[in-house]
């Protein structure tokens, strides 16, 4: 939103996420005592894997992927010792039911060869899989017709991250509406900010999608 320059963005597609742990399992030992080639280093490893799966998200089959470690554990924590073990945390991230898949089987694939290329242990556990969610066309097209109504400038995208709302749909319909934030956009950090005016903007535009919404809901159900 932040980069087109629009005050408003209508969510269509929620994207699925796979979380995956990894335990990687080494030798600790004295950094001064254990030459190089004699080392099992699960934080070499591990880095490699982070490395990975960048590469594997940046990968032109996979556009619209996006793998991030968003956890690393590193034991025993000492700047005298080769790590033993590491953890990490992976969650990976597409608009693609079939793609979000085929990415974390190939990242698990690709982790379990640099595991065994450098001497180290390796353990994997999915440890939750939610699939894409297509958000219903009616309350879409009730957000874009109040925007039309109001004057507002708007463009239809998917969201990478989950919201709330990718699990209520489940159970009830819902919808998203985006608006414009400020520090490029960035949000989940401190510098997460949007203008009131901005703000309002939303505010202004939820209310005209649930008059759409109550004005269609007695020709139709949803």
């Amino acid at each position: 939103m932040t980069d087109a320059g629009l005050p408003v963005g209508v969510v269509d597609l929620i994207s699925g996420s796979t979380r995956v742990r990894i335990d990687i399992t080494g030798r600790a030992s004295h950094t001064g005592g254990t030459p190089m080639h004699l080392r099992a280093d699960a934080l070499a490893t591990a880095a490699q894997i982070v490395l990975a799966g960048e590469e594997l998200a940046k990968d032109s089959r996979h556009h619209g992927t996006r793998i991030t470690v968003g956890k690393l554990d590193v034991h025993p924590g000492s700047i005298t010792t080769i790590p033993g073990h590491c953890q990490l945390h992976i969650d990976i991230r597409d608009t693609d039911a079939e793609r979000q898949r085929l990415s974390t089987t190939e990242l698990i694939a690709r982790a379990c060869e640099i595991a065994g290329s450098r001497d180290t242990g390796i353990s994997v556990e999915v440890l939750a899989d939610a699939s894409p969610v297509v958000l219903p066309v009616k309350i879409r097209t009730a957000i874009t017709d109040a925007a039309a109504d109001l004057g507002i400038d708007y463009r239809v995208l998917p969201s990478g991250a989950s919201h709330d709302t990718q699990m209520i749909n489940h159970g009830c319909p819902g919808g998203i509406i985006f608006v414009s934030g400020q520090n490029h956009g960035i949000s989940h950090s401190p510098d997460e900010l949007t203008k009131y005016e901005d703000l309002a903007v939303g505010v202004e535009l939820l209310a005209a999608s649930l008059r759409h919404l109550d004005a269609s809901s007695h020709s139709s159900n949803f």
